[in-house]
């Protein structure tokens, strides 16, 4: 009975032991990379047909869409860009949603106010239900930056999450 819970346990745990290692960037490393590091409001989202560049991790090109997001400049920590202008950052996320463990840290952002309800109640009864805008996020943004004038997450881009540090806004 002992070697059949011992081969049961060795079982279980090479299933649950195939996690993609991965350590996210420090703080350090960022503004070592990154040639802008500010506080960036995003405007708008648009889909791009740049093609995915950077490790794989077991897929195709074609499993990867790329997404362009202008972003006005609220504040430069680290950078030649003015506050007020603009500027496009190129990222990328599943072409489809794999539903797949272990997967990418994509970088995604809030564009529209994010709507909250609110309910009033006392003793479990409702007195009131409103919906109100309660606010939009900027980012404080790590980037690297093309010679092609164009912006990047200074991480990889299968994790760009980590370039990117959501602050709360107004």
């Amino acid at each position: 009975m002992t070697t059949l819970r011992a081969i049961l346990l060795l079982l279980t745990l090479s299933c649950v032991c195939n996690a993609r290692l991965f350590a996210p960037p420090s703080l350090e490393e960022l503004k070592s990379r990154a040639k802008f590091i500010g506080i960036l409001k995003p405007l708008k989202t648009l889909k791009t047909d740049e093609a995915y560049e950077g490790d794989l991790h077991g897929l195709k090109k074609e499993d990867f869409q790329g997404w362009v997001t202008t972003f006005e400049v609220m504040t430069t920590f680290k950078s030649d860009v003015e506050v007020g202008s603009k500027l496009e950052v190129l990222y990328f996320s599943y072409a489809v949603d794999f539903g797949r463990p272990n997967g990418a840290m994509f970088a995604t952002f809030v564009i529209s106010p994010v709507q909250r309800k609110v309910i009033t109640s006392v003793d479990d009864v409702t007195l009131n239900q409103s919906m109100h805008l309660a606010y939009r996020p900027n980012y404080l943004g790590y980037l690297t930056k093309e010679s092609n004038g164009s912006y990047r997450p200074a991480t990889d881009q299968y994790d760009s999450k980590f370039a990117f540090i959501e602050i709360p806004g107004q």
